[in-house]
Formats: C-alpha cells, structure tokens, sequence
C-alpha cells in the first residue's frame, strides 16, 4: 500500500523514537506528511518542505495543497527522503554505531 501512495500522513503527537510508518516510506521513496514535533525530523533532510506544525491551524492543509499544486517534484522528494535514511540506517552505520556503544560502556 505505502508504495502506490502519492504520499504517506502521520498526525501523531507522540515524540517518536523511530516513526515506522515514515520509514518505511522513505525507504521506498514515497514522500511523508508530518508534524514537526520529537524526533521525527531526525528521520529527514533540514529544511524537509512537508513537515508540518501540528498547533497551526491550517498548516495541514497546505502541506495537501503542496501535493496538488505540482510545486515540487514528488518523486525528487521521495528519492531525497530515501538517499537520506538509507544514509542513516544502512547497515555500516548501525553496526559501527552498536560497536562505539559497547565499546563505551566496558
């Protein structure tokens, strides 16, 4: 389902250590939706375009807007999203970052 979505929608108040939902979208290039709140924003470019503020009223709706005006490259934010998790969740940086942890703590 999340690969034939236009976009994925997270409206959670929640500060999420690791928002599933968004990565697995990242990690197949499909553009997220999501307030900008916790951690979440750790999971994606500075300056990401469809972060959203979850108090503003209205800010929502104009992250829709954006999807319907062809103002941006859907599948260009969706390629950057996934160039940029796969940066943080490959393999090597998790091992290395697990090696420097028990390293640490001996």
């Amino acid at each position: 389902m999340i690969s034939k979505a236009k976009a994925v929608v997270t409206g959670t108040l929640l500060y999420e250590g690791q928002p599933t939902l968004l990565s697995e979208a990242s990690i197949r290039g499909i553009p997220s939706i999501f307030p900008d709140n916790g951690g979440i924003s750790e999971f994606f470019p500075d300056d990401y375009i469809l972060k959203y503020t979850h108090s503003e009223a209205g800010s929502l709706l104009r992250k829709f807007k954006l999807l319907d005006s062809n103002q941006y490259d859907l599948q260009t934010i969706g390629k950057e999203n996934q160039l940029f998790i796969e940066s943080k969740l490959n393999e090597d940086v998790l091992l290395k970052k697990f090696k420097e942890i028990i390293n640490y703590s001996q």
